[in-house]
């Protein structure tokens, strides 16, 4: 699951944070060490090690943020960048105890990193990713990160509780988890499958990370376009074959084999490049086709905010820009909220379009998000209000725009400002 989500979604740092995640999980299992071979025993000490302990700060930082801040990192942010931090110097610390002692199970017991700065580290981080993840789903801003959470909540819950009452549980009576009874080891393993499950059913039913559209679509446009490319291939080559068979058949009557068997293959090779070139021009038409066949709603929007940029320089008055710009939007984004900013005479910047909150009608010109934006001079994403994330921007935050774009004028002043709410098919 890990490794789907990440491929589909390589730049996005939360299918970073799940790979992570996963892989620590992964890293829970006892190492073999009577059985692994010598040459993977190091890799497999250092990858047990490492992410093992990244697990409890990958856990926190991930619920933290994921489907939506929590409420408990809209009050402190900066914990789980703390837990982060923590966490990559405690999995590096036990990474070279481990190495020195040779096996994680034979850290002395009264090793501060295997004692109890481990134990306090190891419960507080998944106790805070659990309490936020519950808390997202209760206490969210936004409905669509509650109803999100709330399906993977469940698999969360049930998956890591009896570890963490097992593990509570060996503390107190100064017991471990190996002296635990069999059925009680098998069940805690068992229910650990049900996160990774959970988030799978998120993923494929209710939308989280948009990867069912790329799937399906990927998969659609890679058997189509692929398809196309083996029938033309296939084209070529027969196209060929029957050419050339056909011009030895006409010429074999009329020269002898030794010196017709040249010709006839340089004229086969010359019509099979002609093939060739004729193919690669049929191609790129069709896989413009496919193209707009698969990617319809991307291709056209392209052409919509061309057109736009072509007639947003025939605006003869400010009516005119704030129409142009309405219509086009909409029509090649579909956003859920836009609202355009005028500068006016006196300097500020007026809405001219948009049903903008109370008190955001007019915005100063010396407002330090709008500053933001002309210092940028590019459309800046604004994090969502509460969240703490958004520097200068979050004075904009209650807009409820997820981009904001600014207009600017030859001198690279800000003359105006586009605010873009959510597209009404969640994607970005």
């Amino acid at each position: 699951v890990g490794l789907v989500v990440l491929f589909f979604r390589v730049r996005d740092s939360n299918a970073w944070m799940l790979a992570l995640l996963f892989g620590g999980f992964l890293a829970g299992a006892p190492i073999p060490e009577a059985t692994i071979h010598p040459s993977l025993r190091a890799f497999a000490l250092s990858y047990s090690t490492l992410l093992g302990g990244f697990l409890p700060g990958v856990f926190y930082y991930f619920f933290a943020v994921f489907p939506a801040p929590s409420p408990l990192d809209r009050k402190v942010p900066w914990l789980k960048r703390v837990y982060l931090v923590s966490g990559t110097v405690f999995a590096f610390a036990l990474l070279w105890l481990t190495m020195r002692v040779g096996s994680p199970d034979a850290l002395a017991e009264d090793s501060l990193l295997a004692g109890p700065l481990g134990t306090v580290y190891v419960f507080s981080g998944i106790g805070l990713g659990l309490a936020s993840l519950v808390g997202t789903s209760l206490r969210s801003t936004s409905a669509e990160a509650r109803r999100k959470a709330r399906v993977i909540v469940y698999g969360a819950v049930a998956a890591l509780t009896p570890g963490l009452l097992v593990g509570l549980m060996a503390i107190s009576t100064g017991t471990g988890f190996e002296d635990q009874p069999f059925w009680v080891i098998i069940l805690i393993v068992m229910a650990q499958w049900l996160l990774p499950l959970s988030f799978a059913y998120a993923v494929l039913k209710h939308r989280v990370l948009e990867l069912p559209v790329l799937l399906k679509r990927s998969a659609r446009y890679f058997l189509v376009q692929r398809g196309f490319t083996i029938l033309l291939v296939w084209a070529v080559v027969g196209i060929t074959i029957v050419f050339t068979t056909f011009l030895w058949r006409l010429v074999e009557p009329w020269a002898c084999p030794e010196s017709a068997v040249p010709g006839v293959l340089i004229a086969g090779a010359g019509f099979g490049l002609l093939s060739v070139w004729a193919g690669r021009q049929v191609g790129r038409q069709v896989t413009s086709r496919i193209d707009r066949a698969f990617f319809r709603s991307a291709y056209d929007a392209r052409l919509i905010l061309e057109d736009l940029g072509e007639k947003a320089r025939t605006a003869a008055n400010r009516k005119d820009l704030v129409t142009l710009l309405e219509c086009h939007l909409r029509e090649a984004l579909q956003p859920s909220f836009l609202a355009v900013y005028l500068k006016t005479g006196d300097g500020s910047f007026c809405a001219e379009l948009g049903g903008v909150p109370s008190g955001l009608e007019t915005i100063p010109s010396d407002l330090p998000a709008l500053r933001e934006v002309a210092r940028r001079g590019r459309p800046c994403y604004v994090p969502p209000a509460g969240t703490g994330d958004g520097g200068e921007l979050s004075t904009l935050a209650s807009l409820h725009a997820e981009c904001l774009v600014p207009m600017l004028g030859r001198d690279e002043r800000l003359m105006g400002l586009v605010a873009l709410g959510l597209r009404l098919s969640e994607e970005p």
